[in-house]
């Protein structure tokens, strides 16, 4: 089965682009604004005088198990947890229960993370228009999830799933909340699992999440060239500048899909 290398982080696939900008702030009502806009792009934005507990980083690295903190209430990149880490579990998921908003997307890949709560969580926008809102796979401990509050998701960018899980053999069942308001927002795909994980429903984006994501096939990927390796191989490195191999399974075909963040905008062709 043919692996093809995918960029999916590229300037062209955004319309309002702020990366680099240090002395740059906006206000809340801009951010807002901004936010009723399709693929909006601006990673650890400073907002001026906020409101709220924006949680930014100077590395504009993304946000993990690790560089969270306490009492952060709105993440202004995607939360990406990748590999094993050294980390503080109780901490950690302490820090998950004060998320209100995630400007990006949740994506868990290889992780060693059990569990994934997030009890205040109400909005998603996701920065990763060529990747599922919610992106769960391979990890093998992940047990339980928790989005009993999300509510609203902005921007979907090409896929329709708020919620895509495959290969996380210890993730047999959600709460009934989650899964309404899941459903509520747009599709759930879930491979490998029980069928019963959601009371064996099935669902297609409402009418009012239509306009917000438009129906993506592998022919609109960026393809870079050729194969990924013989094996297969996933990598799990991730940095600012890194990359992460995922495997996004559409209609039973592989498609192999390299994560790549780039901070310069002049190399993005």
């Amino acid at each position: 089965m043919c692996l093809e290398m995918v960029i999916v982080t590229k300037k062209s696939e955004y319309g309002i682009y702020l990366v680099d900008n240090p002395s740059l702030c906006i206000s809340e009502e801009e951010l807002e604004q901004f936010l009723k806009t399709e693929k909006f792009y601006a990673p650890h934005i400073q907002i001026c005088d906020p409101t709220k507990i924006y949680c930014r980083l100077d590395s504009f690295d993304f946000f993990d198990q690790t560089n969270i903190v306490s009492g952060c209430q709105v993440l202004t990149d995607s939360l990406v947890l990748n590999g094993t880490k050294e980390y503080n579990q109780t901490e950690f998921h302490d820090r998950l229960k004060d998320i209100e908003q995630i400007l990006g997307s949740i994506i868990v890949f290889q992780s060693d993370v059990v569990s994934l709560k997030f009890p205040n969580l109400w909005r998603i926008y996701n920065f990763q228009p060529t990747l599922p809102v919610i992106f769960l796979q391979d990890n093998p401990n992940l047990a339980e999830i928790e989005f009993s509050n999300l509510s609203s998701i902005p921007y979907f960018g090409k896929y329709p799933d708020v919620l895509y899980a495959f290969s996380n053999p210890l993730l047999t069942q959600l709460p009934p909340d989650t899964c309404e308001n899941l459903y509520k927002l747009g599709q759930i795909t879930i491979g490998d699992v029980s069928e019963s994980i959601c009371e064996n429903r099935t669902s297609s984006a409402l009418p009012t999440q239509e306009a917000n994501h438009t129906t993506a096939t592998t022919s609109e990927f960026s393809v870079d060239s050729g194969k990924a390796g013989s094996n297969g191989t996933n990598s799990t490195a991730l940095s600012s500048v890194g990359k992460v191999s995922l495997i996004y399974r559409e209609n039973e075909i592989e498609t192999f899909l390299i994560y790549v963040r780039i901070f310069d905008y002049k190399k993005i062709l």
